[in-house]
């Protein structure tokens, strides 16, 4: 199993409407929208990997999707400071 699998399936474990999935390739295409781009649907998906996801598969997920580290910790940051998500491991990671 791909990490993109492992973090896809965090998302989809937390909605109950199997046809509200994701699919891999719409949480990569979050990770690589502008912040002004995120709809609330978007910042849902964010939120549950910033708080649900373990750290290790997030680090993973990052290498083998290529998603550039600064895109992770905009939409971090971005939902830290709009929505007060705030995890210790997250934030030890991208040196907060």
């Amino acid at each position: 199993m791909s990490w993109a699998t492992f973090i896809t399936q965090d998302v989809n474990n937390s909605i109950s409407d199997e046809n509200k999935h994701y699919s891999e390739k719409q949480i990569i295409e979050i990770f690589n929208k502008n912040i002004s781009e995120l709809n609330t649907d978007d910042v849902y998906v964010l939120k549950t990997i910033f708080t649900e996801s373990f750290l290790q598969a997030f680090y993973n997920f990052l290498k083998e999707t290529k998603i550039n580290l600064l895109k992770a910790q905009e939409k971090y940051n971005f939902l830290k400071n709009k929505i007060g998500v705030k995890n210790e491991k997250f934030e030890w990671f991208f040196g907060i």
